[in-house]
């Protein structure tokens, strides 16, 4: 990641973390492009119950997303307290990647799901998890509204150049 020698500015803050989203999104398109164009013949039944993915692929997704909702919450009350502009956005870049991780696992799972068996269950659950991942893109007002940023904090971010401190 590019840092300024003199520290963070709001413009490298998104910068980075829209780069980070985007690779993640990148990985799950092309991943899902790969099972969805090498399984060669599709199983259109609903899973045996005899599938252990059967079980494990829905129930990895909704951990995965709850907890990561969860975690994110739990790590945005944390930071509504702090004083320093540049701790809230540190603190809200971890929160945000383990959002994402949390997301992005049970894609990971879905897919392999997807290889092993040619189900398009599973590849389903994979463009769903793709679907709300998209909607996890970071903003500058999504930020802002997260952090519950105070009028002086939310200026000094609009500043894009202004180093944060």
């Amino acid at each position: 990641m590019e840092k300024s020698e003199k520290g963070m500015t709001p413009n490298s803050f998104m910068r980075d973390l829209n780069r980070i989203y985007l690779i993640m999104l990148v990985e799950m398109m092309l991943f899902g492009s790969i099972a969805l164009f090498t399984t060669i013949s599709w199983n259109f039944d609903l899973p045996s119950t005899e599938d252990t993915f059967l079980i494990a692929v829905p129930l990895l997704t909704f951990i995965g997303v709850v907890l990561g909702r969860v975690l994110y919450k739990k790590k945005l009350d944390t930071l509504i307290n702090e004083p320093s502009l540049k701790n809230k956005l540190t603190g809200y870049r971890v929160a945000i990647i383990t959002k994402f991780a949390l997301a992005n696992a049970p894609f990971l799972i879905a897919v392999v799901a997807v290889l092993l068996t040619s189900n398009i269950f599973y590849l389903m659950i994979a463009g769903t998890l793709v679907m709300y991942f998209i909607t996890l893109k970071p903003t500058l007002s999504k930020v802002k509204r997260d952090l519950g940023l105070s009028v002086k904090m939310g200026l000094q971010l609009n500043d894009k150049n202004q180093l944060i401190n």
